[in-house]
């Protein structure tokens, strides 16, 4: 994870920089990648030799937070590698991974079979990303827009069908599209099992009780 101000200076350097691999040209986080190709450097020669001298060992790549999207990163660059890939049958594992590629990558779907990210609950760090802050300042101006009556509703009506803010604010696309990241690979997203019930009313009611009591650490996750 980030533990360090450098490490910090990695995370906030988030732009969507244009990407090409495995002929996929899309865009990935700048600052993650750049430092998966520092230790890309380091690492790789290394790993060959040692994946030859044991070829019955797996590799695993594992992280969490930022070293997980240099995981997932590390993950890219590799796939097809004739060593490490193939013969050493490389897995991944990232845990929190921030959000580091584009759509494009993620449609491919060439990660999906070696990379497993890990989400747990509402974690931000697998959301967030330059253009989701993007979209959430675009909602926080059509949100000051509207009456703080109309606003307070929007909090304690749990029924939205017939909320034209609520309509809005969930149709507002993000500024740019085609520079939305998101993690790589296979996502398991651990959450409480109320979110995947089919009534909306009971399933926010319950999520609410959920919030408050801070005490409960035994939630049921699905």
């Amino acid at each position: 994870g980030s533990s360090s101000i450098a490490d910090a200076l990695t995370d906030v350097n988030a732009i969507a920089k244009p990407y090409s691999a495995h002929d996929i040209h899309g865009s990935v986080h700048e600052g993650i990648m750049a430092s998966t190709k520092f230790v890309f450097d380091k690492i790789t020669q290394t790993l060959v030799t040692l994946c030859n001298e044991y070829k019955d060992y797996q590799v695993l790549i594992t992280g969490h937070s930022l070293g997980a999207g240099v995981a997932s990163c590390l993950g890219l660059l590799y796939w097809d590698h004739p060593i490490i890939f193939k013969q050493n049958k490389l897995k991944v594992y990232s845990f929190a991974s921030p959000c580091i590629v584009s759509h494009q990558f993620v449609e491919k779907g060439i990660a999906d079979d070696f990379i497993t990210s890990i989400a747990l609950s509402t974690d931000l760090v697998t959301r967030l990303s330059l253009e989701s802050v993007k979209q959430s300042n675009l909602r926080l101006d059509v949100i000051m827009n509207y009456d703080n009556n109309v606003i307070k509703e929007c909090m304690v009506n749990l029924d939205d069908d017939n909320q034209e803010l609520l309509k809005l604010l969930k149709s507002l696309p993000t500024p740019n599209p085609n520079e939305q990241l998101f993690p790589l690979g296979k996502i398991l997203w651990f959450v409480p099992k109320i979110v995947m019930d089919q009534d909306d009313v009971k399933r926010r009611k319950c999520l609410m009780c959920l919030k408050e009591d801070k005490n409960n650490d035994k939630k049921d996750y699905a």
